[in-house]
């Protein structure tokens, strides 16, 4: 009696667990505060609002110009990256995570 009861929630939570990633009017998706952009290069990059800073992350072979930069946070965050806070680098995803002040 229980059996297809459990089955039907497997299948729920299977469904819900598939959702589509949602997709703003200028292309790029939305993952929760992150919106991730499709670059020219055929890279992404990754911009994650942080109250009055911003992070974005990028393939570190393929660092973003800087009107790229400044297009991609302005989308995301409407003001525009101001001094640079810090970099890190990552060598398992070779990633670079580069913080921003946000001038508003």
């Amino acid at each position: 009696m229980f059996r297809p009861a459990a089955a039907l929630l497997a299948t729920l939570a299977t469904l819900a667990a598939c959702a589509p990633v949602p997709v703003n009017p200028d292309g790029s998706r939305q993952f929760g505060e992150t919106r991730a952009f499709s670059r020219t290069s055929g890279t992404s990059m990754n911009v994650t609002p942080k109250g009055s800073t911003v992070e974005v992350a990028f393939a570190s072979e393929a660092p973003p110009s800087f009107d790229e930069l400044n297009q991609y946070v302005q989308a995301t965050t409407g003001c525009r990256p101001g001094a640079l806070l810090s970099t890190r680098s990552t060598y398992y995803n070779g990633a670079t995570y580069q913080t921003f002040a946000l001038v508003c």
